[in-house]
C-alpha cells in the first residue's frame, strides 16, 4: 500500500509541475525502460542489448550503447545525506550523449533539476551544469529516504523531455510523526 502511495505521489508532483510550467510535458520514459538494443546484440534479461565488452554485472555498464531516452547517474547506489554532487550523462533518442549545446533554454535555464522524497517532505529545484562531459550539480540531502530525480530539459533536435531516476540516499523514509504535545 505505502508502495502505490509513493508513487501516486511522485506522478502527483511530476503532474503540479507540469501544470504549474516548471517541467515540460512527461513524454519519455523513465531512466530504465524504453531503451532499444544496439542492432546486433541480444537482449539482456531486461530486454535491452548490452554492450560487446560482455560486462553483465556491472551496473550501467551498457548504457552507452543503447539507443533511447535515458540518464547514466554516478555513484546511484552509494547516496548518502548531507552535501550531495550528483554527475549524470543524459542520452538522446538516437544514443549520443547531450551536451549544453544540445539544450534549448527554457523557463531560463538549459536543465531543471528536480529532488522529490517520496513522502513529499523534501523537493528541490536545482539547476546543473554541464563541466567535463558531465552534468553536475551540488545541493545537500537534509535526511534519508527514496526520492525521484526528475530531468526536465528541451533537447534542439527532439521533443521536450523528463525522465526520472528513482534512488535512494542513505536508507529508506523515516516520515517524522506530529505529536499532540
Amino acid at each position: 500500500m505505502n508502495k502505490k502511495i509513493s508513487v501516486l505521489a511522485s506522478m502527483l508532483a511530476v503532474v503540479v509541475l507540469v501544470g504549474a510550467g516548471c517541467a515540460s510535458k512527461p513524454t519519455a520514459p523513465t531512466a530504465d525502460h524504453g531503451a532499444k538494443p544496439v542492432a546486433g546484440e541480444p537482449p539482456t534479461e531486461t530486454g535491452h542489448g548490452t554492450a560487446p565488452t560482455g560486462d553483465h554485472g556491472s551496473e550501467g555498464s551498457h548504457l552507452a550503447r543503447l539507443a533511447g531516452s535515458r540518464v547514466e547517474l554516478e555513484n546511484k547506489n552509494n547516496l548518502k545525506p548531507g552535501d550531495v554532487t550528483f554527475r549524470f550523462k543524459l542520452y538522446g533518442l538516437d544514443g549520443h550523449a547531450f551536451g549544453a549545446n544540445d539544450l534549448k533554454v527554457a523557463h531560463e535555464k538549459k536543465m531543471h533539476f528536480l529532488v522529490v522524497r517520496d513522502d513529499m517532505n523534501q523537493f528541490q529545484h536545482i539547476h546543473p551544469e554541464y563541466t567535463n562531459d558531465t552534468w553536475e550539480v551540488k545541493t545537500t540531502i537534509p535526511e534519508t529516504g527514496l526520492y525521484q530525480l526528475y530531468i526536465d530539459v528541451e533537447p534542439e533536435e527532439e521533443k521536450p523531455l523528463v525522465l526520472r531516476v528513482p534512488v535512494t540516499i542513505g536508507g529508506p523514509t523515516v516520515t517524522k510523526k506530529f505529536s499532540d504535545t
